[in-house]
């Protein structure tokens, strides 16, 4: 048996006696990605990096290693959220598939709300001054306000 004990770290300035056992597992039956490439290093630098690990008991683990003398890899269980998200910036897609079932054709992870329609970009001239006082007075956006007038304009008894 392979033991890999699995830590709590309640103070992230202190990963030495800040540290709780929390669990461990086999290392053996578990499953393994890491981010280190052909020479050795990972993203943090030479000989230090990530891994997300799956435990024959289904938890996921994130493991800081290390290939330094003298520096202990730290071992912490995580979300499936937070191993799924390390797995796509992985590109571990066989992983994801097995996982969390198939992976979608684009997935757009940008904050901030949704679009919600496509984009018109027209000069407005004069009419800026209209549209922005009817704006203010009804307590909608510029956007919001030319919205609701072109829907007005296009679903009015002058439509065609």
């Amino acid at each position: 048996m392979n033991r890999v004990n699995v830590y709590s770290y309640p103070d992230e300035d202190d990963y030495v006696t800040g540290r709780q056992l929390v669990g461990h597992f086999d290392l053996d039956k578990a499953e393994r990605w890491t981010d280190s490439d052909f020479n050795g290093n990972g993203s943090g630098g030479v000989g230090r990096g990530t891994a997300v690990i799956r435990t024959s008991q289904g938890r996921w683990v994130l493991q800081r290693w290390t290939n330094w003398q003298n520096e202990t890899s730290q071992q912490e269980y995580i979300t499936d959220d937070e191993a799924r998200d390390w797995l796509l910036r992985e590109h571990e897609d066989e992983a994801i598939e097995k996982y969390f079932g198939d992976l979608p054709e684009e997935e757009d992870r940008r904050p901030g709300r949704p679009s919600i329609g496509g984009y018109v970009h027209i000069p407005l001239g004069d009419l800026v001054g209209q549209v922005d006082a009817y704006a203010s007075e009804t307590g909608q956006s510029r956007a919001e306000a030319i919205r609701a007038l072109l829907a007005e304009a296009l679903t009015g008894p002058h439509a065609s």
